[in-house]
């Protein structure tokens, strides 16, 4: 099997109403008013989530993105920011974790942003990225 940082892997992708992409050098502020709107509810998930018990910053946020955009490149695992199709409203983060190319097999993980719940955007986003991993990966 070849190695995984050599295969051609999309960095975004659309579904009906998101873009779906890797995160850049760049977005920590975006992600971190997210973040920030959002603690109470990501709290409540303390072992899926364990980085939103600390008091979140913008340079912690920022290097989230730069790390994660690091190991999209690598394909160590392939983070992903979720926005509003034609705006920049950053709705929540999801991605394929726990890569394992040999089997081939992952995880798919996600939040959501406070006031973005009950508009099926969550399953939008899980639906376009489970076809992303069958058709790209």
């Amino acid at each position: 099997m070849p190695n995984p940082i050599l295969r051609e892997v999309l960095q975004q992708f659309e579904t009906d109403r998101l873009l779906i992409r890797c995160p850049h050098a760049g977005d920590g502020p975006t992600v971190h008013a997210s973040i920030v709107e959002s603690l109470s509810e990501l709290r409540e998930f303390p072992a899926s989530l364990p980085w939103a018990m600390a008091e979140p910053s913008v340079e912690a946020s920022e290097q989230f993105c730069r790390e994660s955009h690091a190991n999209y490149l690598l394909r160590i695992s392939l983070p992903m920011l979720l926005f509003l199709k034609g705006m920049h409203t950053h709705v929540g983060c999801s991605g394929l974790h726990a890569l394992e190319w040999s089997v081939p097999k992952c995880e798919i993980g996600y939040w959501r942003r406070r006031g973005f719940g009950h508009e099926g955007l969550i399953t939008e986003a899980v639906k376009g990225i489970t076809a992303f991993a069958f058709t790209q990966l």
